[in-house]
């Protein structure tokens, strides 16, 4: 059988995220990047309370680059909530930190993980922008959801483009990607989605006044 060229890996560079692992970031950089984009948060807990108001809201949710966890252990507290991030020092942090009853954090790169359960959703913010494989990534979420996925990309949007345009930072371990809408949505279809939806959404910020909304339902 020939290979499905859209689902062929893409190599992961050696040194591949070891920038988050050394970096001297602290929660007061979290803070600051979560308001930074707070427009887009809100869009997404907009989002869930709908659900949560048609009786349909996530028990169990998934948020892969869950950094310190900022806001979002606090809004899932009384659900089932699984941090997992690439940084041993920031699920570290988590750990003696984010204490809900029901959470649990986890440490690992999301295309080559597995989980012993699946969420109802599965999210992600601003990950997909630096990963090293964008389909693969979004296979990743897919195949730890029975329910949602839902992901932003911050680095703009790119309707022109047919397929994802990478840019490795080797002083920052990973990529700036350039997510292509149109390539999002096929794959998503191929991996059997429904309810696929890929839209921009406008922020106030005057360098990246646009991000790519990613969702669909598993």
């Amino acid at each position: 059988m020939t290979e499905d060229p859209v689902f062929a890996r893409r190599s992961k560079p050696a040194n591949y995220g070891s920038w988050w692992e050394s970096n001297e970031k602290g929660l007061d950089w979290y803070e600051e990047i979560f308001n930074a984009r707070r427009i887009v948060h809100e869009a997404f807990l907009d989002w869930v309370r709908r659900l949560d108001a048609q009786g349909k809201g996530p028990r169990s949710v998934l948020e892969v680059g869950c950094g310190r966890a900022v806001a979002y252990a606090e809004f899932f507290k009384e659900r089932r909530y699984f941090g997992f991030d690439i940084s041993v020092k920031e699920i570290e942090w988590c750990r003696a930190h984010r204490t809900y009853p029901g959470h649990e954090y986890g440490l690992g790169d999301i295309i080559e993980a597995r989980f012993a359960e699946r969420f109802d959703l599965v999210f992600s913010h601003a990950v997909i922008d630096h990963v090293y494989d964008v389909n693969a990534f979004l296979a990743a979420l897919v195949g730890a959801a029975r329910g949602w996925i839902f992901a932003t990309a911050y680095w703009g949007w790119f309707p022109e483009l047919a397929a994802h345009v990478y840019h490795w930072n080797e002083n920052e371990t990973c990529f700036y990607n350039e997510v292509s809408p149109r390539e999002t949505e096929a794959v998503l279809n191929r991996l059997g989605c429904r309810d696929v939806s890929v839209f921009p959404l406008k922020t106030p910020d005057p360098e990246f006044s646009q991000e790519t909304v990613v969702i669909a339902r598993v």
